[in-house]
């Protein structure tokens, strides 16, 4: 699971109790797009070579669109 969103008080909203550090630790990506970029500059870094997203607000797809603008066109390369 991860939360990406346009701002850390956005993300600290969708987080709600839970913290960031801590799901970061299980493999969360969680921040801004320019954190998720950096966490998934990070992986790749280690070796990975591919992640899957799931997106379970079917009914707001705002964040999805940051993730499409924002966050995959840095990581083409």
């Amino acid at each position: 699971r991860g939360v990406i969103a346009a701002s850390e008080d956005e993300v600290r909203a969708k987080l709600g109790e839970r913290s960031a550090d801590e799901l970061r630790a299980r493999g969360a990506i969680i921040g801004t797009p320019e954190q998720a970029v950096a966490q998934l500059t990070a992986l790749a870094a280690m070796g990975v070579q591919g992640v899957m997203l799931q997106w379970l607000e079917l009914d707001d797809i705002t964040n999805l669109e940051l993730i499409a603008a924002e966050v995959l066109p840095r990581l083409r390369d």
